[in-house]
């Protein structure tokens, strides 16, 4: 992690009301967390950060499929439930 040169906070610090993350990272080829922390510590002004959910429309909703889960079943619907051991296929049975 090298020091920020004058040189380069100056630069952030001009080009930052104008020029996106990215752009100021590839310039002075340092990483958008880094442009966007040290913008934060110097309090610099401009335009706000961008917020994804702005972009969908309250309408647009409903037309979305659901997320899946990890094991790609969909989500579970709230009336289901876990089958009890006694009730699953090939569930061990004590002879005991």
């Amino acid at each position: 992690m090298s020091r920020w040169t004058d040189e380069e906070l100056r630069e952030l610090t001009t080009l930052w009301p104008t020029h996106s993350v990215l752009q100021i990272a590839k310039r002075l080829h340092r990483a958008r967390a880094a442009i966007r922390s040290k913008a934060r510590r110097l309090r610099l002004d401009g335009p706000p950060p961008h917020c994804p959910s702005d972009d969908v429309d309250a309408g647009d909703l409903a037309k979305r499929r659901p997320l899946k889960a990890a094991n790609g079943h969909g989500r579970r619907r709230a009336n289901q439930t876990h089958p009890s051991p006694d009730q699953t296929p090939g569930a061990y049975v004590s002879s005991a």
